[in-house]
């Protein structure tokens, strides 16, 4: 006798009642102290428009390689050395996740994943010398960034050259999958051919840098905010938080000028199964790692490995904000691996050359929401497009081509400093490789009941291709 089914919407009415009634009994005024929060002693709403998303602020922050304009010793102990900074609280903090979800096509109902925790720290060894590092109880440190900031000692603008190296993730400073606001990630992302897609981790060393970003010209800064709050008829001191004199921090910064990046990395891992963890926002349940028309050709290539080899890739981001409201930018990938593939019955080694290109815009609008002081746009739309192609991906004796492309659009609307929604249809398609084509639907409802504790509402709906329907309620907390 056949199992009976529970209704996929009677667990996603069960989903979002359960969320409901979370969010109601909880509901505080909110604060929050994670790491920098707590060296700094600020807001997490200083950098983050809603955790993880970063504001321009944030931005900037990280630009400067995890340090603030001021004094570099802000959180230090003073002990009368020059050449000694030691931090007050070491720079740890950790975030846990409770979810439960449930799948359409699953052979259980709701699931109640066990718990996930993941470790975070940060902050800066010297003046112009920062890290940056998150960790896996079980897995180890899955990103570490070590950034030298302000190379050129270029003033009024401290972040036009910098050095950064480390295990990073390859999109970050364009769209980061680690900041996502939805549990679902980027299709596009996850979509692998030749056992390699954008959503992994590299390790190697990049430079980057701005021009004409008036990040650190006090009063050039001042001037811009002056001409934004009159452009969007608020007055300058709204526009402009005057920090704490102990707090060498602004929570408003008018983003500028022209954003560049030029990197290495080593071509020596493949990027299938590199989610950053389990944390939820880092991917989706069902990576699109196969790269076959049919069953018949999966039966044929079954085994198709990612050989470590001595290639070094080049990457490159250039992002232009012609406006403060509005951002235009450009990423592309250009990278060689080696396979290795069983085909009819014989081992043997191939090469693949692939490249990727993609092109963003983020435009935020609307009028100014205040969050624990921190000035940010009603709403947020980001439009993607990225084509890739390879020269092999199936490993095959005679090379044969594949291309794909896709993206997303995705609106993020705040409700008020506590509430969002985020809305995006993802769409992925290839004539070459059937199983990579994918149209989804996702909307996302997040509730905070402190800066560093949010309830979030998803469903997933599969319009077309290898998609299904998918519900969850997660509870994220940072401290």
């Amino acid at each position: 006798m056949s199992r009976q089914r529970t209704p996929f919407w009677f667990l996603t009415a069960t989903l979002l009642a359960v969320g409901g009634l979370v969010a109601s009994w909880t509901a505080r005024p909110a604060h929050a102290i994670p790491t920098f929060a707590r060296k700094y002693e600020t807001s997490c709403a200083r950098c983050h428009t809603a955790f993880p998303r970063l504001n321009a602020y944030g931005r900037a922050f990280k630009l400067r390689g995890y340090q603030t304009l001021g004094e570099f010793r802000e959180g230090t102990v003073d002990v009368g050395d020059e050449l000694l900074a030691l931090l007050r609280e070491f720079p740890l903090a950790a975030r846990v996740i409770l979810r439960a979800h449930a799948e359409e096509d699953a052979e259980v109902g709701v699931e109640f994943p066990s718990p996930y925790l993941s470790l975070f720290t940060g902050g800066t060894f010297a003046r112009n010398i920062g890290f940056y590092s998150e960790i896996d109880p079980g897995e180890g440190v899955e990103k570490w960034n070590l950034v030298f900031a302000d190379l050129s000692r270029n003033r009024p603008d401290p972040t036009a050259l910098n050095l950064q190296l480390g295990h990073f993730e390859l999109m970050d400073f364009v769209l980061s999958q680690h900041r996502t606001m939805t549990r679902a990630n980027y299709a596009i992302y996850q979509t692998s051919v030749g056992q390699w897609n954008l959503a992994g981790q590299q390790r190697g060393f990049f430079l980057f840098g701005t021009v004409g970003s008036h990040i650190g010209e006090e009063e050039a800064l001042e001037g811009l905010v002056e001409e934004e709050a009159a452009a969007n008829e608020v007055a300058a001191e709204d526009a402009f938080f005057v920090p704490d004199e102990e707090v060498s921090l602004t929570s408003y910064e008018v983003p500028r000028g022209l954003f560049w990046q030029l990197g290495l990395v080593r071509g020596d891992e493949a990027s299938v199964g590199h989610h950053g963890g389990d944390g939820g926002n880092a991917h989706t349940d069902r990576v699109r790692g196969g790269a076959w028309a049919t069953q018949e050709d999966e039966e044929e290539h079954d085994g198709i490995t990612f050989l470590p080899n001595s290639h070094w890739d080049v990457f490159g981001r250039l992002a232009w904000h012609p406006a403060p409201t509005l951002r235009l930018g450009t990423f592309g990938y250009w990278g060689r691996s080696t396979l290795q593939g069983m085909h009819e019955e014989e081992m043997h080694e191939a090469d693949n050359s692939f490249r990727r290109l993609a092109f963003d815009v983020v435009l935020e609008g609307g009028d100014f929401v205040d969050i624990a002081g921190a000035l940010n746009r009603r709403w947020v739309l980001t439009l993607l497009w990225a084509w890739g192609r390879d020269s092999n991906p199936l490993a095959e004796h005679e090379a044969e081509r594949v291309e794909h492309n896709g993206g997303f659009a995705q609106l993020l609307y705040l409700f008020n400093d506590r509430t969002l929604t985020v809305l995006r249809y993802d769409r992925v398609r290839s004539d070459d490789l059937l199983d990579l084509e994918t149209e989804t639907f996702t909307a996302n409802f997040t509730h905070y009941l402190r800066r560093n504790i949010k309830v979030s509402l998803e469903g997933t709906t599969g319009v077309s291709g290898h998609a299904s329907d998918r519900a969850g309620l997660e509870i994220q907390i940072a401290f």
